[in-house]
């Protein structure tokens, strides 16, 4: 694999410091040129109407990403999935050399009828082209892509996320502030999240939401503390401070795990909801924290049991920091990732 060359897109803008997969990919062969977004704005993810920005910067980005690519006879890996479609896409119209993509992280909410027909259309053309491999978080996702855009097992692996030398290593015992903590993006489930804290007036907790996914009519309890969109450093200070992390999703689709993870490698003990993903981040004795969609109860339950008993917290807590660091290393991540850029090169030489 010395001769492989990689096209990374990234959906960022890219910096001094190297991205920690190219670097990895790098050791493991292959020549990686990074592709970011220029003028990326977390304002076009944060405000609706900002999405179609969005949506034109992944188009472009694919764009670039298939012209450096055709010119070096390269594979373009893409680590946000939808930049990599538009990349299939894009290459469909222009002629050969076609390219090859690897797109990660694949994941699709469904949105609602016009969207997700649309989206459809893209992802079954994207991957009809054969030139588009693909990962996603779980066997049971696998299958469920299988059935709505047509993905074929074999070119579709489960890569599970994983945590990077950012991510911090915290104490476990270490003494807390007294409060569960709440936030994310993706599916949370937040009229769940105020009916628990409703339920245990007591228990003071600390949410962080992105505003454009707040129920608008939602009324927070008095034991609530509600902040949108804080900085990176502030939200995870909260999490540092927290006696529990809750992760509360909507449905069984892929969410929440960075936080999971990070707030397990941080020392704290991580409250979820049950779906195929979550479960694979915990060991087998830790199931038990896990719960039904749409349970405020069964998150009482497990509150009530451990909020006051420091000895079971502390020992589960650190029980699931060995696990996640163990079992989610970014070398393990960069192996499959190498072994997809390579199935997609012989493929293309085949072909």
């Amino acid at each position: 694999m010395s001769d492989s060359k990689v096209v990374l897109l990234v959906d960022w803008v890219v910096g001094d410091n190297a991205f920690w997969l190219s670097e990895l990919l790098a050791e493991r062969g292959s020549q990686v040129v990074t592709l970011g977004i220029p003028d990326y704005s977390m304002r076009n993810r944060e405000v609706k109407w900002r999405k179609v920005l969005l949506w034109w910067q992944y188009l472009v980005l694919g764009y670039r990403g298939v012209q450096l690519a055709r010119r070096s006879s390269a594979i373009v890996v893409s680590w946000n999935f939808i930049p990599g479609i538009f990349a299939v896409l894009v290459s469909r119209i222009l002629p050969s050399p076609r390219v090859r993509v690897v797109s990660l992280n694949a994941i699709a909410y469904r949105k609602g009828t016009i969207y997700d027909f649309v989206r459809g259309l893209m992802y079954r053309t994207a991957f009809a082209s054969g030139r588009l491999w693909l990962t996603v978080n779980s066997e049971e996702v696998r299958r469920l892509y299988e059935e709505q855009f047509g993905f074929l097992p074999e070119r579709v692996e489960v890569l599970h996320d994983c945590w990077t030398r950012d991510y911090e290593l915290g104490d476990p015992g270490r003494r807390d502030e007294g409060h569960i903590f709440v936030g994310g993006e993706a599916a949370r489930d937040w009229p769940l999240v105020l009916e628990v804290a409703a339920r245990r007036p007591k228990v003071r907790f600390e949410l962080v939401a992105r505003r454009k996914d707040w129920p608008p009519a939602a009324t927070c309890p008095p034991n609530v503390h509600l902040q949108f969109d804080t900085v990176h450093k502030e939200f995870y200070r909260l999490v540092e401070g927290s006696r529990l992390v809750l992760i509360p999703l909507r449905d069984t689709m892929t969410a929440g795990l960075i936080v999971l993870m990070r707030a397990a490698l941080l020392g704290r003990l991580v409250l979820a909801t049950r779906t195929p993903a979550t479960l694979a981040c915990y060991p087998p004795e830790l199931e038990h924290l896990l719960v039904r969609t749409g349970d405020a109860i069964g998150f009482c339950t497990l509150i009530d049991a451990l909020w006051h008993d420091d000895d079971v917290r502390i020992e589960a807590a650190q029980s699931l920091q060995d696990h996640v660091y163990a079992s989610r290393t970014p070398d393990g991540f960069a192996d499959c990732v190498a072994d997809l850029v390579h199935r997609a090169r012989g493929a293309s030489t085949a072909q």
